[in-house]
């Protein structure tokens, strides 16, 4: 018997190698596959071409959208030519495309690298996703669409090209291809077609000419050399990427495993779960309710005492982002984790994890808004908002998606990559500078800033801690130093304004600077002062982010510089 079992075993593990011999045989290439890979040759030149070697100030506006309708072409006639049903969503996301092609109002580098990361994932809606299209599944598709689809076959685009010489019968006479002749009847058409469209209108002309002389400018045979080099891994990376997505190959894992494994990940009783997220709850509750003078007063309009307008609409806005994108996970993790039959039973805590996290987050937008109609519009202040109102979306989604089962993921995706469409198809600093304008905000001034250091009452002060921002192992205490902590505040109180902006978290001037805190001695008070002391140039300042650069008294930095290790 036991023999017998040995027998069937081995059988299976034979089927088995036999399966993967099968699945591991070498892929046959087409003759369209062979003319697919001159095409995205072209395209890899081409990308080289413009955007590597591109002053990016003359012809991007005309480049851009002309080789973003190259790319969807070949794309969907590879797709066609292979009998690939394009998906649905794939006209989102060329549509999504076209409107960074033409309409975007962002610097061309970050605009070249957003449709780069929407072309590779309409390439992969084109040949269909894990879920048909955007689901649960999208971490599976990154991954595939990051590296698997575009490496696993990086060298494909050789044997295809090759196929284009080899005869499927050595007593077969050699044919010119049907899509050749279609595109030799398309020039044809084009030499009558294009005199006419040039007699129209004369910046037709000056348009394609300047095209055709950039992209044969400075055409010396080393340049070409250079130029085809550098394109053969972006044809090979584009060529693999379409491959695998119309072809449906390179997958790490298939559809069936993948529901298996997530099938198999529903372990967790309703029990643990609810307890998980009551608790993460009840530590939100708790936070509100200590902190409601301080949260909701943006909603009535009222400053935080001792907070000005920037210090309070700043403080605690990203890590308020960074709690909403965690629970966002936290929400899915539960989701994933619990056991079908019970999906029920946590219906309520995860309502309320919803809620508690939109009462967050419409704090935050209740104080970039008072900020707003305080100090006027900057582009990064829009584009805060727009986020803000992005997450708040994707939560009332999770809440409804609690009493009705729909594609949350690509709901939320959509809406996403529609929302930053329309932003970034304005230009943000112009309609900023009219809103300001319109409405009496200063276009000047784009940060809060006073004539004085704002610090703490010198009585309140318990100690001064002061770091060297290079030598991590300096550190000096002024504990209870009142002399010190008075000789400081003098200078400090003398230092002369200057015209440079503070714009970040740490000095953009040096790397070489002293990090003073100023902690106080009070109860309940949460944030200490930060400045930063620096010499440049014989010069030494003092900076308070986001408030403003002082020059002060050269001793300040020397009593820093002469503080003893402790």
């Amino acid at each position: 018997m036991n023999e017998n079992a040995y027998t069937s075993m081995e059988n299976a593990i034979g089927e088995i190698k036999v399966g993967q011999k099968s699945a591991e045989a070498k892929t046959k290439y087409t003759k369209t596959d062979g003319i697919f890979a001159i095409l995205y040759m072209a395209l890899g030149f081409t990308f080289i071409r413009f955007f590597l070697y591109y002053d990016w100030g003359t012809n991007f506006g005309f480049t851009l959208p002309l080789y973003t309708i190259a790319y969807i072409t070949v794309v969907i006639f590879y797709a066609k030519a292979k009998a690939v049903e394009i998906s649905k969503e794939s006209l989102f996301w060329i549509g999504a495309m076209a409107c960074v092609a033409l309409m975007f109002k962002i610097e061309y580098f970050f605009q070249l690298v957003v449709q780069i990361m929407l072309a590779a994932y309409f390439t992969a809606t084109v040949g269909g996703l894990y879920g048909g299209g955007t689901s649960a599944y999208i971490c599976a598709d990154t991954l595939h669409i990051a590296i698997y689809a575009p490496f696993s076959h990086l060298f494909s685009i050789f044997p295809a090209f090759f196929t284009l010489f080899k005869r499927e019968n050595k007593k077969e006479k050699t044919s010119i291809h049907p899509a050749v002749w279609g595109g030799l009847m398309a020039v044809g058409a084009l030499w009558v077609i294009v005199p006419l469209l040039i007699k129209a209108d004369s910046n037709f002309l000056s348009g394609t000419t300047e095209f055709i002389s950039h992209l044969f400018a400075g055409a010396n045979l080393l340049s070409i050399v250079i130029n085809i080099l550098f394109s053969v891994p972006v044809a090979c990376y584009l060529y693999s990427m379409a491959y695998c997505s119309v072809n449906h190959t390179g997958r790490i894992f298939s559809k069936e495993e993948l529901d298996i494994h997530r099938e198999n990940l529903r372990l967790s009783p309703a029990v643990t779960l609810k307890v998980f997220m009551l608790v993460i709850c009840a530590v939100y509750v708790l936070f509100i309710a200590l902190q409601a003078d301080y949260l909701l007063g943006a909603f009535t309009g009222r400053l935080y005492s001792g907070y000005t307008y920037a210090e309070y609409a700043r403080t605690g806005f990203f890590e308020l982002c960074k709690v909403s994108v965690i629970n966002l996970s936290l929400l899915a993790i539960c989701n994933l984790l619990i056991k079908k039959d019970e999906r029920h039973n946590i219906k309520k805590p995860m309502l309320m994890l919803c809620v508690l996290s939109l009462l967050l987050l419409s704090t935050a937008t209740a104080k970039m808004v008072m900020y707003i109609s305080v100090y006027g519009l900057t582009v990064k202040r829009v584009i805060s908002t727009v986020f803000l109102l992005w997450l708040v979306c994707v939560f009332v989604m999770c809440i409804a998606r609690l009493y009705k089962e729909y594609n949350l993921v690509k709901v939320a995706l959509l809406t996403g990559v529609v929302m930053f469409c329309v932003l970034f198809s304005i230009d943000l600093g112009e309609a900023s500078y009219n809103f300001n304008e319109r409405y009496g905000f200063s276009n000047e001034i784009q940060a809060e800033t006073t004539s004085e250091i704002r610090l703490p009452n010198a009585l309140n002060v318990g100690h001064i801690t002061v770091l060297h921002s290079i030598d991590s192992d300096y550190a000096y205490y002024l504990h209870n130093d009142a002399l010190t902590i008075n000789k400081f505040y003098k200078i400090a109180g003398n230092s002369v304004l200057t015209d440079i902006e503070s714009v970040q978290d740490f000095p953009a001037l040096t790397d070489d600077y002293y990090i003073i805190t100023i902690h106080s001695d009070i109860m309940y008070v949460e944030d200490d002062t930060t400045l930063y002391c620096y010499n440049i140039d014989g010069t030494t300042y003092l900076e308070q982010p986001y408030n403003g650069i002082w020059v002060c008294e050269s001793n300040l930095y020397e009593m820093f510089g002469n503080c003893s290790f402790q």
